[in-house]
């Protein structure tokens, strides 16, 4: 069974036995007390956050709407400690959608949201999304903030413009205005926490404002099991990768079935499929009939939360059936199908670091150059075997290669026999640098590094044993083979 998640959250439902470990570890201890007393887990999560984001203080709360209510008592709070009680107004974005609340909704929501909630508090005005000239026209002395969702997700999935939300910041950022986002769909975590810098926290002293449940070891605990995996390596690359996946099918959609779907837009993961109006919820109540639930907005919007590739393409083929298009089922590549693998066995922990970049690395050889993973000989070095272990082991921590070479000054590996002109030498162990410094020959190095690969490299092929051929002024005998690999060639000097 398919079942979207919550837009609020990032990594499913009981899908990760990482986080539902540390919950039962969790509740073995201590589940709830006074937030008087320390909570270690939430220090460290607040210091984790605040470090990860602009922010200098944290407070945590028990829910998106929670930290909706904070942010506006904060930015209320902040300019009555300094004088200025009438600078209480806020501008939102029309469309916006900050909980259901009587401030939330009187902040933003739909109409319906609205509607049999009167009389809404006062304070709060709105303007059209992306609309710069409209804001400017709004602002008076009164403004306290702006504040918006950078990506109206309940409004219909519409992610606000860079080039608008750059303007918002500068235009705030000269008139001493605070910009609140409210991330709380869209965000870095979903973490259900209000974010601020120093000089608004220090209006919020002990009283003014509290939370419950807000900061309980319990979901302090899952909040920093919930970072362990976000910002573990190749997180965000796969939300990248999936998200242009996702991107890649909905896309087309909109174009190849105008008298179905209207438009699909979004960003990452969080995208819209705008249905004509006469479908929109016969696909959504067929949807569940499916056994998947598609997230329906208030003007008709579906909105798609999906990790995992086979969930995508089942939701893409999903959409298409219901809307009664018909097109040929596609099929997960197994490059991409391995790629969510990898990815699952990476957040469980169930394989070993090593191995699972070994295995991301062969599905990306198809678009890598070899100088992305290969050094050149000319910049490898190499280590002394006899020198002291502890300065060997230091070196090569210390390096950013892989792998580094060791040697010993008695070259064992080498052998010569005595006849003048003629020398017998062990190919897959000489290397060509070696051969030129004590026998003062010229071989070329520029394409292989022993003996053996450059005759390989050279006749294209691997020869037979006792074959012979010349080159750059030197025949070449094939004394000795195992199975395929050269083992002893003589060397003689063309005369």
């Amino acid at each position: 069974m398919i079942v979207k998640v919550l837009s609020t959250t990032s990594l499913g439902h009981c899908s990760i036995s990482y986080i539902t470990d540390k919950l039962k570890e969790q509740l073995s201890s201590l589940w709830h007390c006074s937030n008087i007393f320390t909570i270690p887990e939430q220090e460290r999560l607040a210091d984790r956050l605040t470090t990860l984001t602009f922010a200098d203080k944290v407070f945590f709360c028990s829910s998106g709407l929670e930290a909706t209510e904070a942010a506006i008592k904060f930015i209320r709070r902040y300019f009555y400690s300094k004088g200025q009680a009438k600078r209480n107004r806020i501008i939102t974005i029309e469309g916006g959608f900050h909980g259901r609340s009587i401030a939330a909704i009187s902040a933003g929501g739909s109409e319906k949201s609205r509607e049999g909630f009167a009389p809404l508090l006062s304070g709060f005005d709105k303007v059209p999304r992306n609309d710069i000239k409209a804001l400017e026209k709004k602002i008076s002395d009164e403004t306290a903030a702006v504040f918006l969702e950078p990506i109206q997700s309940e409004g219909g999935v519409y992610p606000l413009d860079v080039e608008y939300l750059q303007k918002v910041r500068k235009i705030t950022k000269a008139q001493g205005i605070i910009l609140c986002f409210d991330e709380v769909q869209c965000g870095y975590g979903r973490i259900a926490a209000c974010l601020v810098k120093d000089y608004i926290a220090e209006a919020i002293t002990p009283g003014t404002h509290g939370s419950t449940y807000g900061g309980n070891p319990l979901a302090m605990t899952v909040g920093n099991a919930v970072l362990d995996i976000m910002l573990k390596e190749g997180f965000f690359d796969h939300v990248k990768r999936i998200s242009k996946y996702l991107k890649e099918k909905l896309l087309p959609l909109a174009k190849e079935f105008p008298e179905m779907i209207s438009e699909v837009r979004g960003e990452g993961l969080l995208m819209g499929i705008e249905l004509a109006t006469p479908v929109a919820d016969k696909v959504i109540s067929r949807s569940l009939d499916k056994g998947a639930e598609i997230g329906l907005t208030s003007i008709s919007r579906s909105r798609v939360n999906k990790l995992k590739l086979d969930g995508i393409q089942f939701i893409v083929n999903l959409i298409l059936k219901l809307c009664g298009l018909h097109k040929d089922k596609e099929v997960i590549s197994a490059a991409d199908a391995m790629r969510n693998m990898i990815t699952l066995h990476r957040s469980e922990g169930t394989m070993l670091q090593q191995d699972l970049d070994m295995l991301s690395s062969i599905l990306d050889l198809a678009e890598t150059e070899i100088s992305q993973i290969m050094t050149h000989r000319r910049n490898l070095f190499s280590l002394d075997i006899d020198r002291n272990k502890e300065e060997l082991i230091r070196e090569i921590l210390t390096s950013s290669h892989s792998r580094v070479p060791l040697w010993q000054k008695a070259r064992r590996y080498y052998r010569c026999n005595s006849r003048e002109r003629s020398n017998k030498c062990l190919a897959r162990e000489s290397t060509i640098r070696d051969i030129n410094r004590q026998l003062y020959w010229n071989l070329p190095d520029e394409e292989a590094t022993t003996l053996a690969g450059m005759i390989v490299n050279e006749i294209e092929r691997i020869p037979d044993e006792g074959e012979e051929f010349s080159m750059y002024g030197f025949r070449f005998k094939i004394l000795k083979k195992d199975k395929n690999i050269i083992t002893v060639v003589e060397v003689q000097v063309k005369t």
